[in-house]
């Protein structure tokens, strides 16, 4: 007994199996497109070279910790349309990078940091520094100096500070000598001058 096979079904299938194949192949060039580019290592010198072999979140270096590993990061992430030109690319330790993940606004800079802790110190700082080109006299407490220090070298001396050689312990004790720090921790204190350096 013949079989017959109606021609319509035939190219259903054919259809069918034609678009599967199309799709596949779609696919299969959207993901290449896609694929990440790895980041050239003449790229990744070139950026930590700009940063200054520094972590551009929290301003750490191997420099002065030899656990500290630096990694290239893109700003808008890779997954987000970001790309590897240089200048979506910043030096971030293991540590920040591993904590931004792919979101963007989690990019914080040393700059951010760096008026973050002054305005920690006092609120007042940052008005009186955007109001004035002349040095403010600034009393905080000696360990919130250190860092505000450290992160200024890493923002290529954007600020000038000026440790005066006064030396003060206790609670409200310099606070006639400039802006006081708004929690006092009763100890040892910092007197310095600031201003912006105009870059």
């Amino acid at each position: 007994m013949k079989q017959y096979v109606n021609p319509c079904m035939v190219l259903a299938y054919l259809n069918q199996k034609i678009l599967t194949i199309i799709l596949y192949v779609n696919l299969t060039i959207k993901r290449k497109m896609n694929k990440r580019k790895p980041i050239q290592p003449k790229i990744k010198l070139q950026v930590f070279k700009r940063d200054n072999y520094r972590c551009r979140s929290c301003g750490t270096s191997p420099a002065f910790n030899l656990e500290v590993s630096l990694e290239v990061d893109h700003i808008q992430p890779f997954s987000k349309g970001g790309s590897n030109d240089i200048s979506n690319l910043q030096t971030l330790c293991m540590k920040c990078n591993r904590g931004k993940g792919n979101n963007a606004e989690l990019n914080k800079t040393i700059l951010n940091d760096f008026c973050n802790r002054l305005d920690k110190i006092n609120p007042e700082i940052l008005k009186k520094l955007e109001l004035s080109n002349d040095f403010i006299s600034v009393v905080s407490n000696s360990e919130d100096f250190i860092p505000l220090k450290n992160l200024n070298d890493c923002l290529e001396q954007k600020f000038i500070i000026e440790p005066t050689n006064n030396t003060i312990i206790g609670y409200n004790a310099g606070k006639n000598l400039g802006i006081y720090t708004i929690v006092d921790n009763y100890g040892q204190k910092a007197n310095f001058k600031i201003k912006k350096t105009g870059n």
